[in-house]
C-alpha cells in the first residue's frame, strides 16, 4: 500500500492511515446503496476523510472497502487476469480515487485506466502480486 500511495502521489500526513476493509456481497451492496447511491455488487468503495481529520484527529485519513469476491468472478472471467492482479488494481483504484481521479465520464475514465495501468506495471516489477493475495483468499468471499 505504501508504494501505490507514493506512486498515485497521494498527499498523505506522516500520522494518517488508510483503513482497509474486505467484506462480502451483502456488505458492499449495502454501502454501495447508502454512501454512493448505486444497486447492486462494485468492487471497492472509497471514503476520503482528509478534509475532516484535522476537525477530529483522527488517524484514519481515508477507507478502502473491497469485495474480493468480485475480484474472484472478474479473474475467473479474464484469461489474462488472477484473482492477486484484480485485488491490486481495486487497491490502485480505490487510491485513485482518494487523488481526486474519477471515471464518471468517458474521458476521465481512460485517463484513470492509463494511470491504473501505469502504477500497476511498475507494482508489477517490484512485487509478486500473487506473494500478496494468494489464491485461497478468494475462495473465503
Amino acid at each position: 500500500m505504501k508504494r501505490i500511495v507514493e506512486l498515485a502521489n497521494l498527499n498523505l500526513e506522516r500520522n494518517q492511515i488508510i483503513s482497509i476493509s474486505f467484506v462480502g456481497p451483502g456488505t458492499i451492496k449495502r454501502i454501495n446503496r447508502e454512501f454512493v447511491s448505486h444497486i447492486g455488487l462494485t468492487d471497492v468503495i472509497s471514503f476520503d476523510y482528509r478534509d475532516e481529520y484535522q476537525h477530529y484527529n483522527n488517524d484514519i485519513a481515508a477507507e478502502l472497502i473491497i469485495y474480493p469476491g468480485m475480484a474472484a468472478l472478474l479473474a475467473s472471467r479474464r484469461k489474462s487476469s488472477s484473482f492477486a492482479y484484480e485485488m491490486v488494481l481495486y487497491l490502485v483504484h480505490g487510491i485513485l480515487h482518494l487523488t481526486g481521479e474519477n471515471d464518471l465520464m468517458l474521458k476521465e475514465r481512460a485517463r484513470m485506466r492509463r494511470k491504473e495501468r501505469k502504477i500497476i506495471k511498475m507494482l508489477q516489477n517490484e512485487f509478486s502480486f500473487e506473494s500478496i493475495f494468494q489464491k485461497h483468499i478468494s475462495e473465503t468471499f
